[in-house]
C-alpha cells in the first residue's frame, strides 16, 4: 500500500511540476513578445522623428539665408550649422548658429525653430517659431531690420495675393498682424513650408 501511494504521489508531484513549467514556459513567452513590440514600437517613434527633424531641418537650411536677412540686415554670415535638437511639450525646438566668419568663433547668432511632431509648422503661433538662444552682436537680431522687413513684407505680399484667395486666408491674416521682423521671419518659413518651390527673393 505504502509503494502505491508513494507512485501515486510521485505522478502528482510530477504533475504539478510539468504544470508550473508551462505556466513558466508561458510567462516567459509573453514576456519576450511584450518585449518585441515594445522595442518595435521604440524602432517606430525613432524613425518617426527622425523623419519629423529631416523635414523640420531641410526647410530651415533651405531658408536661412531669409532668415539672416531679418536678424541682422547689415551683416555676412560665413557658416550655418546645426547645433542638434531638444524635445518640447509639442514637438522639437531645432537649433541652428550662424557664424559671422569660421575663424572669429565669437560673433555667432544662435536661433531656434519651433515645429510640431510631424516637423511642420501647423498650428504653431506664427510670433513663437524663432526664438533668439544665444546672440554677441551689439545690435540684438531682428531689432536692426526695418528697411529688409518692408521689403519682405511687400515681397509676401505679391505672392500671397497671387494664391487662391480659398486658400490665402490665414496667410493674409498673419501678414496683417503688423509683424515685427523675427514674425515676418516666421511668417516666411509658414509661406515656404506650404509653397516650396517658389524661388526665394534675390538679396537686395
Amino acid at each position: 500500500m505504502r509503494h502505491r501511494i508513494g507512485a501515486a504521489a510521485f505522478l502528482a508531484i510530477a504533475v504539478a511540476c510539468l504544470g508550473f513549467g508551462c505556466s513558466d514556459t508561458a510567462r516567459q513567452q509573453r514576456e519576450a513578445e511584450e518585449a518585441r513590440k515594445a522595442e518595435d514600437a521604440r524602432k517606430a517613434e525613432e524613425a518617426r522623428e527622425a523623419a519629423a527633424i529631416a523635414k523640420a531641418r531641410t526647410l530651415v537650411e533651405k531658408e536661412a539665408g531669409v532668415v539672416w536677412r531679418l536678424a541682422h540686415p547689415t551683416a555676412k554670415y560665413e557658416e550655418f550649422k546645426f547645433d542638434g535638437y531638444d524635445k518640447t511639450a509639442n514637438g522639437y525646438l531645432i537649433k541652428y548658429t550662424y557664424m559671422r566668419s569660421k575663424k572669429d568663433t565669437e560673433h555667432k547668432t544662435t536661433l531656434g525653430f519651433r515645429f510640431n511632431l510631424q516637423g511642420t509648422l501647423s498650428g504653431i503661433d506664427v510670433e513663437d517659431v524663432i526664438a533668439v538662444l544665444s546672440d554677441s552682436s551689439w545690435v540684438k537680431p531682428f531689432l536692426a531690420a526695418d528697411v529688409v522687413s518692408g521689403t519682405i513684407r511687400e515681397e509676401l505680399k505679391k505672392r500671397i495675393d497671387k494664391i487662391p484667395t480659398d486658400v490665402n486666408g490665414e496667410l493674409k491674416d498673419l501678414l496683417n498682424r503688423n509683424l515685427g521682423a523675427k514674425g515676418l521671419a516666421a511668417l516666411w518659413l509658414v509661406y515656404r513650408e506650404a509653397y516650396p518651390k517658389e524661388e526665394a527673393p534675390a538679396a537686395k
